[in-house]
């Protein structure tokens, strides 16, 4: 019985060692995400956005020193691409991307993506604006709430019977 104790302490201590190992660092750190100035948290509350507004999504983050990017010719992260998308529009998704461009170690970057709201995107719904960082190996995906509302006293004329 104490055999099989030490084996079994053996295989789980083995475990966890290997994942500690295999476990990788994602390639960038620092991430921080603004909408329209105001800086987004994954668990704040929602940013406010009105239909027709063009949105303006500033993604900082620093290579990260601990992750595969290197400096050099053989850099793993030199077709890297940013991508701001707000999902829930009946006809696809709203967004920007930013790229190719290369991340080095240590490096601090600044991506500016900007797009427009549809006049007809639901209104007054909370909505996700996923933000992902992306290589050709590894992708960083971070999602805010966002609520859209229509303007106020915005009138759209449709047609006009003279």
């Amino acid at each position: 019985m104490k055999k099989f104790g030490f084996i079994a302490f053996l295989f789980l201590a083995l475990a966890i060692f290997s994942s500690g190992v295999l476990a990788q660092e994602s390639f960038v750190s620092n991430v921080e995400v603004r909408v329209n100035d105001q800086v987004a948290s994954e668990t704040g509350s929602p940013i406010l956005l009105e239909r027709g507004q063009q949105v303006v999504v500033e993604v900082f983050f620093t290579g990260n020193v601990l992750g595969k990017c290197q400096i050099g010719d053989d850099n793993p992260c030199f077709d890297t691409r940013v991508e701001a998308s707000l999902e829930g529009w009946e006809f696809g998704t709203v967004g920007d991307v930013e790229g190719p461009f290369e991340v080095e170690p240590g490096v601090s970057y600044k991506k500016v993506l900007t797009f427009t709201l549809p006049k007809d995107m639901p209104a007054s719904d909370n909505l996700s604006l996923n933000v992902e960082l992306k290589d050709d190996d590894d992708f960083e995906v971070l999602s805010y709430l966002v609520r859209v509302q229509e303007k106020r006293h915005d009138v759209n004329v449709f047609d006009a019977i003279l």
